[in-house]
């Protein structure tokens, strides 16, 4: 399935999850959806548009008060695997990818974040201070993708990477948190709300409204497909329906 970017119309390949047969048509690995969306999204104006200066709260950047699931969510940091940043071998480490001490260094960061009600820029700060990151590069096939210049293909400089991870990762951890929430007090299914304004991209303007079982939303964030990790940046949440 291509989307394409609601700034400039560029087409991305996208693992798609079929809700009525709950089967997954894997078209890319996870970590080759994320290598192109990464990169396309760092050159697009769709993640320019933000007030860099501004102090945005959590909660002004959630859209929602993420304390009442304050508990899943914090759950949640502990266990998750942060697949999309983890690296799983060498090849991945050069290119950009956290190893395991830095994964467990960002949990604590979130953790932190969470619990504290960090700004995202202050996350991003806290990111910095704990990990040195580098510039991530694009890997197909087990392989950093070369350009005709023999370099390393760029996905994002390492500058811009710890603001991209407070930002996407808050949003991710956040919904995975409610998710977990939500189950647990009964809900049947959950609505995929995009936030509407002039940055809001086609790929969430088409899952806006679209409604997922618990189940399957799980499914969803296991495929990268879910709010926070479909595309750099994004601002999407799930409402509960049915349950307490």
């Amino acid at each position: 399935m291509q989307v394409k970017c609601g700034s400039c119309g560029t087409a991305e390949e996208l693992i798609h999850v079929c809700s009525a047969c709950k089967a997954r048509n894997k078209l890319l690995s996870i970590k080759e959806k994320r290598d192109l969306l990464v990169e396309h999204h760092s050159k697009c104006t769709c993640g320019e548009g933000f007030d860099k200066d501004k102090e945005y709260s959590l909660k002004e950047w959630l859209n929602f008060d993420y304390k009442e699931y304050l508990a899943q969510i914090l759950l949640s940091v502990s266990k998750d695997k942060f697949k999309q940043l983890a690296a799983t071998s060498q090849v991945e480490i050069k290119a950009g990818l956290l190893t395991t001490i830095e994964i467990d260094k960002l949990k604590g960061v979130m953790d932190d974040a969470f619990n504290k009600e960090w700004s995202i820029n202050r996350i991003a700060e806290e990111i910095d201070k704990e990990i040195s990151l580098k510039d991530r590069f694009v890997i197909k096939d087990g392989q950093i993708v070369l350009t005709k210049d023999n370099k390393p293909r760029l996905a994002l400089t390492a500058d811009k990477r710890s603001i991209a991870i407070a930002r996407t990762e808050s949003v991710r951890l956040s919904n995975l948190g409610a998710v977990n929430h939500f189950r647990n007090e009964g809900a049947v299914a959950v609505t995929w709300v995009a936030n509407f304004d002039a940055r809001t991209c086609a790929i969430c303007d088409e899952l806006n409204g679209q409604i997922f079982t618990i189940e399957e939303s799980i499914q969803m964030e296991e495929a990268g497909r879910f709010p926070g990790s479909i595309h750099m940046n994004c601002r999407c949440t799930w409402v509960a329906l049915g349950g307490k």
